[in-house]
């Protein structure tokens, strides 16, 4: 049973979307990393969908995950559903099943935490994997594929290149600390390139900044559930640099519905930020979470290097979303909403 706050919340992705939706009527998906922050909130929608727009004719959901799902897994609540499928097993080595109209491939560490720690691995999902995947496209005439791509991809961009746009090139370091995801990301999106253009394999990329929400853990290392956790737990928040990094962070069922945005009306081979411009510095936000939760934490500079996964972190990277706007896109929840309704989840999961 999925909770209240994430009902809201994929009720509001279906009403920013509305009757578009029945475009998918029937289709089949396949989501791969379907366990994940990002997927379980995708295939929590499209099963809302069902119960809401599609009951004529509903979407089937085939789910690659790369451990089995349990009670207590993100997905737990869905292995008794008959519209969907669990493929367990690593992407790169299993065998799809076919017949599938739909490919979102989300299966990516996207924590610096885990994929700094899986440095092969990480590597060879975004780039074996999303091959395989866009082979399988070719061969079996998928009508869509859709790459969750990072805003990462971007580097530590120029200052003149901020809010980002997606004509902006990038300033990468290939042998630096976050290349692996960095530089995997970039050849993923490649590759739907190269496979739309030589294959007219219909691919559209997304790139996705700094979102948050419910299901993220609190263990995950990014800075609002790190913050958030040091909160709650009236500990010191620790802050590099003296806080001044600059982020702009999109609420889950904002980047959801941007997703959805990129799915139904993308341009073939493009590639959208889906995010938020709303920017705030991490002093700021710190001295937010700490008035949300009525913390005792307080605020203490520490060096760069005390944080390992913070290192190479460019100090502003804001995405332009006016691409995204022209199908339609427009955010919702404002920082201080999206953090009171992530603070509440967090306090009902105890």
């Amino acid at each position: 049973m999925v909770d209240k706050i994430i009902q809201e919340d994929t009720e509001s992705i279906i009403n920013s979307i509305g009757s578009d939706f029945k475009k998918i009527a029937g289709k089949t998906f396949l989501i791969t990393g379907a366990n994940g922050f990002i997927a379980s909130y995708l295939v929590d929608t499209l099963l809302r969908l069902n119960e809401a727009l599609l009951k004529e004719n509903p979407v089937h959901l085939i789910l690659s995950v790369h451990h089995k799902v349990t009670r207590n897994s993100r997905l737990g609540h869905c292995l008794k559903n008959k519209r969907i499928k669990f493929v367990v097993g690593d992407i790169v080595q299993k065998n799809l099943p076919k017949k599938i109209d739909v490919i979102i491939h989300a299966a990516s560490k996207a924590s610096p935490k885990e994929y700094l720690s899986q440095l092969v691995e990480t590597a060879d999902v975004n780039v074996l994997g999303t091959k395989k995947l866009l082979e399988y496209s070719a061969k079996e005439k998928v009508s869509k594929f859709v790459l969750i791509s990072s805003g990462e991809i971007y580097g530590n961009p120029d200052p003149q290149n901020i809010p980002i746009p997606e004509t902006y090139n990038g300033n990468v370091d290939p042998i630096g600390p976050r290349a692996t995801y960095q530089e995997s990301k970039r050849f993923s999106e490649t590759l739907c390139y190269l496979y739309w253009k030589a294959r007219r394999v219909d691919t559209v990329i997304v790139r996705l900044f700094h979102t948050y929400g419910p299901r993220l853990s609190l263990n995950d290392g990014r800075v609002v559930p790190e913050f958030i956790r040091r909160a709650l737990m009236n500990e010191k928040i620790e802050l590099i640099d003296g806080g001044k990094a600059i982020r702009a962070f999109s609420y889950i069922s904002d980047s959801i519905a941007g997703i959805f945005k990129v799915l139904l009306h993308g341009q073939s081979g493009q590639a959208y930020n889906v995010g938020s411009e709303e920017e705030i510095n991490m002093k700021d936000l710190a001295e937010k979470i700490i008035r949300l939760t009525s913390s005792k934490s307080k605020v203490q500079i520490v060096p760069g290097a005390a944080i390992a996964h913070s290192i190479a972190t460019p100090d502003r990277n804001t995405p332009s979303t006016k691409k995204l706007a022209k199908l339609g896109y427009k955010n919702k929840i404002s920082l201080e909403k999206g953090l009171s309704r992530l603070i509440a989840w967090y306090q009902n999961q105890k």
